[in-house]
């Protein structure tokens, strides 16, 4: 049973879509509201983790993921090295989640990186804090149009042909992972554009081609149950004189 809230983890994603849809925003005014794909990775991260940060998250950016691990785990975090996640979402000292954002994917290779840190990262915190932790690769899909690729209806089939199969592939990468639980969700940020018509003296003529960019998430949630509570003293204390008073079941089996 995972123990990160439904409403939490909705309210996290809808933070984050925010995040993509204002760059995506900003890249239709670049382009004169044509749009086009996201090119830099730091312009999504920086647009995502202001959203957080308007939605009353506390944000840390390349956090170093031996620091999510807390104090009492010193000899785990020397296996992280210098990894770093591009976002973490944080309550004090404690981790959210650790979000990674990813540009131009078209396969699961592309973020599969970025599933192994999380992964690792999370399977080295105990697991009552992993169980409090949300992973999340937030990665676009971008298919442009070209000469043999014009009509949207052809964009659009690539663009769920990628979505498919990444979806297959995460499947088969979930089976090596069985103490993890992935998901992959469609975000509504993103559109679509129609190849352009540009003036040509008095007619008109094909100008920019069509494009689709998308963007999704795959959460990442820790299977393993959590540690019992240690047994208060007093129980344990309690314990031991009632195993070892008259007419006790120890008591009576040592006489």
């Amino acid at each position: 049973m995972l123990a990160i809230d439904a409403q939490a983890k909705a309210k996290l994603i809808a933070a984050l879509e925010q995040g993509a849809r204002r760059t995506y925003s900003l890249i239709g005014q670049m382009t004169e509201y044509h749009g086009g794909p996201v090119r830099t990775e730091y312009m999504l991260t920086t647009d995502v983790a202001r959203a957080l940060v308007d939605g009353g998250y506390e944000v840390s950016v390349e956090c170093l993921n031996r620091d999510l691990l807390g104090w009492d785990t010193r000899d785990r975090q020397k296996l992280l090295r210098s990894k770093r996640t591009d976002i973490a979402v944080m309550n004090g000292e404690e981790p959210v989640a650790l979000v990674e954002l990813k540009i131009g994917v078209s396969k699961l290779r592309a973020i599969k990186v970025d599933l192994d840190k999380i992964g690792t990262t999370i399977g080295l915190m105990p697991a009552a804090t992993a169980a409090r932790v949300m992973g999340v690769s937030l990665f676009q899909v971008h298919v442009g149009g070209h000469d043999k690729r014009w009509r949207m209806e052809a964009i659009a089939a690539r663009s769920d042909a990628i979505l498919a199969r990444l979806r297959t592939d995460l499947s088969v990468y979930a089976r090596d992972h069985s103490n993890l639980s992935f998901e992959l969700k469609t975000l509504s940020a993103g559109g679509e554009a129609d190849r352009d018509l540009e003036p040509d003296g008095d007619g008109l003529a094909w100008g920019t081609h069509g494009h689709r960019t998308t963007f999704h998430v795959v959460t990442i949630e820790s299977r393993r149950p959590a540690e019992p509570a240690p047994t208060p003293f007093a129980e344990l204390r309690e314990r031991s004189s009632w195993s070892t008073s008259p007419g006790s079941k120890e008591s009576l089996a040592s006489d």
